[in-house]
């Protein structure tokens, strides 16, 4: 059997193709576009899977046909993905056997809608991505997905998917219960050289994007964790915040960091390869994820917890109480108040962080990895052969449209030039 990986946002697919080649399966990493930092070099020295780029986005959506996509897929028989690979297999009706959201592509890309009833003629293709996601999510065998939060849980109930929820698929690899550990380049020793000069490090690396309504899944609240350093470093003067200058609000972060006069105690480390941020990671006291809603499992949290290091962030329990008999231990904070309190807590328990930075790894190991590898594995023993994707008629039915658009362009261009 082959396997075909598609996607790679958030390093999210490539170590499942891992798992699956070490476990005797042949398996293929079919890149879409990706940001540099996600590609599977970033996340490992010894790529030893076969990968194939393929650059596919949002934008060429109407330049990559139905039998382009199937040729490319042709001899695959299981499919996994993430990201635009909804879209695209849909649009080639090839059934996802396994979908695992990375985020926007959930709650963001499968509802694009015109701006207005006469869109220009580009717009048409960008609605067909679009629905091309909504459906591929929908019909997909298996959504990787925890239980997440209202703001998220509102988009699945929107799409209804037909396919059964599994707990959401490991985002590391891991070897004898260990990430590997990597030598940190030249020009990033002098980052490790600021920190261990440190007493006490605390460090988020997941974006800043908190700019938003706190009605946006985007929002994260960063500057929550900056305001809460803030009054706990007024104390502690040799306590050092790790960030990543990374996201679409890093400006607003330094802003209010100057205003708040502890730039000297922030480091930000310049965006980079995973393989390397994990080392950063390890040497904190605590790692910090999204403060801005309740999730239970993403990036943030995992690459925490697998360093052995105590995770800090906000998570509604109830919300969560059925998917595991136990939850992983973490600070559990919503405010800036709180995120002090903590901290200063802590300052003064590095056995209790410790405590739990071991017990945290401990879960993951137990009820994140092992389990979700095993799941994929029995899914994929127990296929029983490539299915066709359904019509969705609601694309079929809106055809007529398309041309009505195209032709009221038509006339516009024809208009404006006499």
């Amino acid at each position: 059997m082959k396997i075909a990986c598609i996607g790679n946002m958030n390093n999210m697919i490539f170590p499942i193709c891992r798992y699956l080649n070490s476990s005797g399966y042949k398996s293929v990493l079919f890149l879409l576009e990706e940001y540099e930092h996600f590609l599977p070099e970033a996340d490992t020295d010894k790529v030893e899977i076969e990968i194939v780029k393929l650059g596919w986005n949002e934008a060429m959506f109407g330049q990559v046909s139905p039998e382009q996509i199937r040729c490319t897929f042709k001899e695959f028989d299981f499919f996994i993905g993430t990201d635009y690979s909804a879209s695209y297999l849909s649009k080639a009706r090839i059934s996802l056997d396994i979908y695992m959201p990375a985020g926007s592509d959930l709650f963001q890309y499968p509802f694009k809608k015109f701006n207005h009833f006469f869109p220009e003629v580009w717009e048409i293709n960008k609605y067909k991505c679009a629905r091309n996601q909504f459906w591929g999510i929908k019909q997909a065998t298996y959504l990787s997905l925890d239980t997440t939060n209202d703001l998220s849980e509102e988009c699945i109930s929107k799409i209804q998917p037909i396919g059964k929820r599994i707990q959401v698929l490991p985002f590391l690899y891991v070897e004898n219960g260990q990430y590997n550990k990597v030598e940190i380049p030249d020009n990033l020793k002098s980052f490790a050289k600021e920190i261990s000069k440190a007493d006490f490090v605390t460090i988020q690396h997941c974006r800043q994007a908190w700019g938003y309504n706190v009605s946006n899944p985007h929002y994260k609240a960063n500057d929550i964790l900056i305001r809460g350093f803030a009054y706990f470093s007024k104390d502690n003067p040799n306590a050092l915040l790790v960030l990543l200058e990374y996201g679409e609000h890093v400006e607003n972060s330094k802003a209010l960091i100057n205003d708040l006069q502890i730039a000297h105690q922030v480091l930000w480390l310049p965006k980079m390869q995973r393989k390397h941020l994990m080392q950063f990671v390890k040497m904190a006291n605590i790692g910090v994820g999204e403060l801005g809603h309740s999730w239970l499992s993403y990036g943030a949290v995992y690459e925490t917890l697998v360093c052995d290091v105590a995770f800090m962030g906000f998570r509604i329990d109830e919300l969560y109480k059925e998917q595991y008999t136990e939850l992983y231990p973490m600070i559990n904070v919503k405010s800036s108040v709180e995120i002090s309190d903590k901290l200063e807590y802590y300052y003064s328990n590095r056995e209790g962080l410790a405590a739990m930075g071991k017990k945290g790894h401990t879960w993951l190991l137990k009820y994140a990895i092992h389990p979700s590898v095993e799941k994929v594995l029995k899914i994929v023993e127990n296929h029983q052969g490539r299915s066709k994707l359904p019509i969705d008629w609601k694309l079929v039915f809106i055809q007529p449209y398309f041309w009505v658009i195209k032709i009221f362009n038509f006339f516009k261009i024809r208009f404006m030039r006499s």
